[in-house]
């Protein structure tokens, strides 16, 4: 996790096989103040504000969830 100068933490993971499930780098305050992206394309994810993770939106190509070593970036505005 490191926290950028402009105030938007950013968390570099690398997903298992089957995974879509990710905690964020701190508590969902609004789902606004959240980027996610998968091998540098931004994707859609499900969350609840309150809570410290989120859930890919991923199609049917990779069976709804990441591949082994899938690069995994979440960036979250204060």
């Amino acid at each position: 996790i490191s926290e950028l100068s402009t105030g938007i933490i950013k968390e570099e993971l690398i997903a298992v096989d089957g995974q879509k499930v990710f905690a964020t780098p701190q508590p969902i305050s609004s789902l606004d103040k959240i980027q996610v992206f998968r091998n540098g394309t931004e994707i859609n994810f499900t969350a609840t504000p309150g809570t410290s993770q989120l859930t890919l939106q991923l199609y049917a190509d990779t069976n709804g969830a990441c591949l082994e070593g899938d690069q995994i970036k979440i960036y979250q505005w204060k």
